[in-house]
């Protein structure tokens, strides 16, 4: 796909040279997390909880309450025509009351409509969080499709000045007309107005995540967004995911509210409640004190109540009908978006193929184009500026369908009941999910570095992925990190791209001498060097083996290896991780084992099982994996030439390779295998071999 063919030559400066922590965008799903902080979710939210509460207190009416009374009077009563008694009383009295019949059902039919605000806001803010994630899935799309079309015009007006020196030698000597001239230089008009419409583009869709997510995000590189289409073809027109959704989940419920609407009842209009109290008096003259208890039931009946009675059973009745045919057309409506968006998933995805196979011709003719104007005379400049606006307004094409993708994907927001877990994303050819994930080894990484960005590059980015591999551990020779020491754009550049691809990459050191307390410091001052580089993780594969063999030098070399980690832990900015044999896990050190020893500093290990045997490679592993919940395992299989056949893949057939490699990964369910780590020489070169592990090839 285009993403970057010429990222090396055309990266934004400010990309380059600005701080560590503004590199990169935090990936789209990590963004989703957070929008529970935005604004409008933080209101749907109050809005929800504020109903609930009031709904909450209203039915605390609904069971007992207390009442009472105290008076004071002043008496003159007459005892008979000649006499008459003055005297103050006090009374106080209390009780409970209890509404019942009628009384009840009048006051749970009040609190009907209070609940039904509750669903219906309940649904509401569920719904807005769906609705929140489909915009910020635009907004990341657009902010990245923005970042590609900046790339791709950047890159197609590097040969403007060449061109137009060219064009108007051409056209002063009469070889080409004027009005041909301008138009070829309009496509360098057309790659600025692209260039300043990315650019703004940009900056509305990282003020629209900014918004979304409640935090001030740094603009930097965005990785490519993951589309899920994979989780998608399986879906069909089955009613399962009605129970989910949150709009049709609450029309349910209301169904179920008024089925058991109260104004079916008989005794609804009855007005009743039963009373218990008592009365105290106090007689002030006398000093006689007094009281009764009571107990009460009143009921009043309504005179025409039959008719009020058919009244009420068809108002409920008409409540009940209008809330099903309310679920059923809005099912229905549901039901047909998720088909068509499940069709045009289809659609889009050939879409897609179409035209990456139209960029792919752009590209051949471009390079043919290329190749005749180094040699012939004549046209073939103006030959290969048209062959070149070709190729550009393809790769737009592109850029354009990879977006509508990704608005689809945020369409796909409204039926998402989970975030889906495949590893697909929009290219035409991915990895089937797989326990786990898997890594590569790639120890020479000059070709890497290279072509990255090339078309070549590209090619095997995405052979290496249809492999099913998300992480590459890339490591750098001597003359390398001298070079990257000096000037980290190269590397800079060419992590970036990776990262766009899909990957995930982490800093690949092996030798065994920083294991040496005097050699320590070497390792340290290549960390400090490269701390500018976002990677991923740090791996080391340091092997006290290859230092000295004796089982009798194992722990103490250990301990050095254990005061190694510690100093690369506490200087690394990245994650560290250990490739180790499994012997050395249960190896003492100190007084604990260098497996508590990992577990401590937080590093997770790579277990280097070399052995072609499947259920070999199970035999060592899982013990390991279920003595040491607490440690995340990667197992590392061999596909090396130079081993020998019981412990490289390498000298059997591609589709036993497959068998073995998935039969391990199938072994170890262990929730504590992170997935395979594959060694091979020169894996770089030999994409298009690891392209061919991919399951059903």
């Amino acid at each position: 796909m285009i993403t970057a063919a010429r990222i090396l030559c055309t990266l934004i400066p400010a990309l380059l040279l600005g701080p560590a922590v503004a590199l990169a965008l935090p990936p789209l799903e990590q963004l989703e997390t957070r929008v529970e902080l935005s604004p409008a979710a933080q209101l749907a939210e109050r809005t929800f909880e504020s109903a609930r509460d009031a709904f909450s207190a209203g039915r605390i009416g609904l069971g007992v309450s207390a009442f009472g009374s105290v008076g004071y009077s002043h008496n003159h009563d007459i005892i008979d025509p000649t006499h008459s008694w003055g005297y103050n009383q006090g009374l106080a009295g209390g009780g409970l009351s209890v509404p019942v019949l009628g009384s009840r059902l009048q006051l749970e039919d009040s609190l009907a409509e209070q609940r039904l605000q509750v669903l219906q806001l309940d649904a509401r803010r569920q719904l807005q969080r769906r609705e929140l994630i489909a915009r910020l899935r635009k907004a990341y799309g657009d902010y990245w499709q923005a970042q590609r079309l900046e790339v791709l015009a950047q890159g197609y007006l590097q040969d403007e000045p060449t061109f137009e020196h060219l064009a108007a030698l051409r056209t002063r000597a009469g070889l080409l007309l004027e009005a041909d001239r301008l138009e070829l230089l309009t496509g360098f008009s057309l790659a600025r107005r692209d260039e300043a419409s990315g650019g703004a583009d940009r900056e509305v869709a990282l003020a629209l995540m900014r918004e979304f997510t409640g935090q001030d995000l740094d603009g930097g590189v965005a990785v490519r967004p993951l589309v899920p289409l994979a989780c998608v073809r399986g879906v069909d027109s089955s009613e399962d995911w009605t129970d989910s959704d949150p709009e049709l989940a609450g029309l349910q419920k209301v169904i179920a509210l008024r089925q058991s609407s109260p104004r079916d009842n008989a005794l609804y209009p009855v007005q009743s409640s039963v009373q218990l109290g008592y009365t105290a008096r106090d007689d002030m003259p006398t000093g006689q004190h007094g009281g009764s208890a009571v107990l009460s039931w009143s009921f009043q009946v309504p005179i025409e109540y039959l008719s009020q009675r058919r009244l009420l059973a068809r108002a409920a009745a008409a409540q009940l009908s209008r809330a099903q045919l309310e679920y059923e057309v809005r099912r229905q409506e549901l039901q047909q978006q998720r088909r068509e968006l499940i069709a045009r998933a289809a659609v889009l995805r050939r879409n897609s193929e179409f035209a990456s196979a139209r960029l792919a011709s752009a590209d051949a003719a471009v390079h043919e184009r290329d190749l005749r104007a180094v040699k012939l005379e004549g046209d073939v400049a103006e030959q290969l500026q048209r062959a070149r606006l070709q190729r550009y307004n393809a790769a737009k094409s592109l850029v354009e369908a990879d977006k509508a993708m990704v608005y689809w994907y945020a369409d796909w927001a409204r039926f998402e009941t989970s975030p889906c877990q495949s590893t697909a994303s929009t290219a035409p050819t991915q990895p089937a999910a797989r326990p786990g994930g898997r890594a590569l080894y790639l120890w020479h990484s000059a070709e890497w570095l290279t072509e990255g960005a090339t078309e070549l590059g590209e090619r095997k980015l995405r052979a290496i992925h249809a492999a099913g591999i998300e992480r590459l551990l890339v490591s750098l020779d001597a003359a390398q990190m001298r070079r990257v020491s000096a000037d980290p754009s190269p590397l800079l550049r060419a992590v970036r791209n990776t990262h766009e691809h899909g990957f995930k990459v982490e800093l690949l050191l092996g030798d065994p001498d920083w294991i040496r307390p005097e050699q320590r410091a070497g390792l340290l001052r290549i960390i400090e060097a490269l701390k500018s580089v976002p990677f991923d993780g740090l791996h080391l594969d340091l092997e006290p083996a290859q230092i000295d063999p004796a089982p009798d030098r194992l722990p103490a070399l250990l301990g050095s290896l254990a005061q190694t980690l510690v100093a690369a832990s506490a200087a690394s900015p990245w994650p560290v991780a250990l490739s180790v044999h499994p012997r050395d896990l249960d190896a003492p050190v100190g007084d604990s084992s260098f497996a508590e020893v990992l577990h401590r500093l937080r590093v997770s290990p790579t277990l280097m099982v070399y052995v072609a045997n499947p259920d070999r490679a199970v035999e060592i592993a899982e013990p390991l994996l279920g003595h040491h919940p607490e440690l995340s395992f990667s197992v590392a299989l061999s596909l090396e030439k130079s081993l020998g056949r019981e412990e490289s893949l390498w000298s059997y057939t591609e589709a036993e390779r497959r068998r073995r490699i998935e039969r391990v990964e199938s072994q170890l369910a262990a929730a504590n295998f992170s997935g395979l780590t594959l060694q091979i020489e020169d894996a770089w070169r030999d994409a298009s071999g690891l392209a061919r592990l991919a399951a059903g090839e």
